[in-house]
Parts: structure tokens; C-alpha cells; sequence
């Protein structure tokens, strides 16, 4: 019998990579890169040392374990999940772009969870 926990990690994996190729569709990275794809070619952001692509996996799943783990998310989940997820970089190109989608599901979490009046004074 197949782990629960496991499910739904593989589906957020995919939602990952469904929301990446969903934003990136269309455009020259297509052909070039591939899209929904973990990068396979070592990227930068900035002056910042990102993971080097075999790492991605393994910390995209290190990562994605701790937002299931979540029972709701507050600014600084997210900006611990952002944080984190900039180090790993795993897309070759689109990064910025899909934490801002990604994002906006995190921010949902605390609307859900909280009256968001709380947050308004911290933006």
C-alpha cells in the first residue's frame, strides 16, 4: 500500500511543475529549456549561489514537504518558502514568475485561515 503522504507530495511536485510550464508556455524558453522541467543546466540569480541541478530534486522535495506540513501559512512561512525556494532556483528561467503565482496560493492559506485585516499593516 502506497504512503498517503507520499501521494501528496508527487501531486504537489506536479502542481509545481504544471504552474511553471503554465507560465512559461509559449515563450522562446520552450524550445530551449524545456518547461515544467527542473533545470538541468546550473543557473544563477543575481550574485547569489543557487543549487547546482542535481541537487534540485532532493531540496525541491526537502521544501515541498515542509508547505504540505503547513496547516496554514503566515508572512513568514511564505517568506521562509521564497527565501529557500531562491537558493534552490530549480527552473532554468521563470523562478520570479512562478513563486509570484506559487504565491498567491500561499497567500490564500491566510486568508482562509485568518482575517487578513491582521496582515494589512504588515505589507
Amino acid at each position: 500500500m502506497e504512503n498517503p503522504y507520499l501521494i501528496v507530495l508527487q501531486e504537489e511536485k506536479e502542481v509545481t511543475k504544471e504552474y511553471h510550464q503554465l507560465l512559461k508556455q509559449g515563450t522562446t524558453n520552450e524550445d530551449r529549456y524545456g518547461i515544467g522541467l527542473y533545470k538541468e543546466i546550473p543557473n544563477i540569480a543575481g550574485d547569489q549561489q543557487v543549487a547546482e541541478p542535481y541537487e534540485v530534486p532532493g531540496l525541491m522535495d526537502t521544501l515541498l514537504i515542509k508547505y504540505i506540513e503547513l496547516s496554514y501559512a503566515d508572512l513568514h512561512a511564505i517568506l521562509d518558502f521564497h527565501h529557500h525556494f531562491e537558493l534552490i532556483h530549480p527552473f532554468q528561467d521563470g523562478n520570479g514568475r512562478f513563486f509570484f503565482s506559487f504565491g498567491l496560493t500561499m497567500l490564500n492559506k491566510i486568508t482562509n485561515s485568518f482575517n487578513h485585516r491582521h496582515y494589512i499593516p504588515l505589507l
